[in-house]
C-alpha cells in the first residue's frame, strides 16, 4: 500500500494536482485506523488513494476535507464512539493531520515593475503561487521575480486566457499604463475571481470605471473590484505598497473581516 500511495503522491506533485494528504497521527481505544496510515484525497473527490482504515471514519474525514477544503495544515480529532459494530468501530478516537498539496492560492500580478517586484517577493513568502504577467520581457523574468512560479509575456488583451481556476485565483492589476490597466480589468471583471484589485489613485479608478461602464460593463461587477487597492496604511514606497496589498489578500484568504 505504501509504495502505491507514494507513487500516486509523486504523480500529484509532478503534475501539480490539487489534493490533501491525510495521516493518522494518534489513536485512542478501538479503531480500524493505525498511526501512520495515509490517504490521498484529490480535489475532485475521485480516485481516493490509500486508506486510514475504511468505514465511517474514512467516509467522515473525506467529506470533512472536501467540504472545508483547507489551505493550511491542520489536525482534527474524530470521536469514534457510538458507531455500530458493522463498521468495525467500537469506541475510541483518532486524530488525523491534513496537509494541503498544491493548494496554495494563485496570484497573478499584471505588471512586473518595481511594485510588482516587491509584491511577487512578499506574496511568495506568504504562501501564494505567484505568476507575473507583463508585455515587456525585461520586467517579467526570473531575474527580477526569482520567487515567482513563472513569468508570462503576453498582450494584455489575452489576460483572461491565463486563468484556469478563477475560484481560487487572486489578481492584482498594476501595469505601466492606465490604458493597460483598463484593458486587463475589462478582461477579468466578468470572471468569478477570489480577488480582483487595481492599483491607482481615486481619480484614476474613477476614470477607468467610467470608461468601462461606457463600454457596457455592469456597475455591480465594478463594485466588487478592490480599487484603490490595499489596506490604508499611508504606503508610499513599492515595499510599503506591497505590504498594504498582501495584507488585503491575506484578509480575504483567511476570511477575516474587521
Amino acid at each position: 500500500m505504501n509504495d502505491n500511495f507514494y507513487r500516486h503522491l509523486a504523480e500529484f506533485i509532478i503534475n501539480s494536482t490539487p489534493a490533501w494528504v491525510v495521516t493518522v497521527i494518534s489513536v485512542d481505544g478501538s479503531s480500524p485506523a493505525s498511526i501512520g496510515m495515509k490517504m490521498l484525497i484529490p480535489e475532485s473527490g475521485d480516485e481516493i488513494h490509500g486508506t486510514i482504515g475504511g468505514g465511517d471514519i474514512e467516509h467522515e474525514i473525506i467529506n470533512t476535507v472536501l467540504e472545508s477544503r483547507p489551505i493550511l495544515v491542520q489536525s482534527i480529532d474524530f470521536d469514534l464512539s457510538g458507531k455500530n459494530m458493522s463498521d468495525m468501530i467500537c469506541g475510541g478516537s483518532a486524530t488525523v493531520m491534513i496537509e494541503p498539496l498544491n493548494q496554495s492560492p494563485e496570484l497573478f500580478i499584471f505588471g512586473g515593475g518595481h511594485c510588482g517586484i516587491a509584491l511577487s517577493s512578499l506574496a511568495s513568502k506568504c504562501g501564494f503561487r505567484v505568476t507575473v504577467v507583463d508585455s515587456r520581457e525585461e520586467w517579467a523574468n526570473s531575474e527580477k521575480h526569482p520567487e515567482s512560479v513563472g513569468c508570462r509575456i503576453i498582450d494584455f488583451c489575452d489576460a483572461a486566457d491565463l486563468i484556469k481556476n478563477p475560484d481560487r485565483t487572486y489578481a492584482v492589476i498594476m501595469t505601466y499604463g492606465h490604458q493597460f490597466d483598463e484593458v486587463v480589468l475589462e478582461k477579468l471583471v466578468n470572471m468569478p475571481l477570489k480577488y480582483l484589485g487595481m492599483m491607482g489613485s481615486k481619480n484614476k479608478v474613477k476614470e477607468v470605471f467610467s470608461n468601462l461602464k461606457g463600454n457596457g460593463i455592469d456597475e455591480s461587477l465594478l463594485d466588487k473590484v478592490y480599487a484603490p487597492i490595499g489596506l490604508k496604511i499611508g504606503s508610499r514606497t513599492p515595499w510599503e505598497i506591497a505590504v498594504s496589498i498582501i495584507a488585503e489578500l491575506i484578509k480575504i484568504r483567511n476570511k477575516y473581516f474587521f
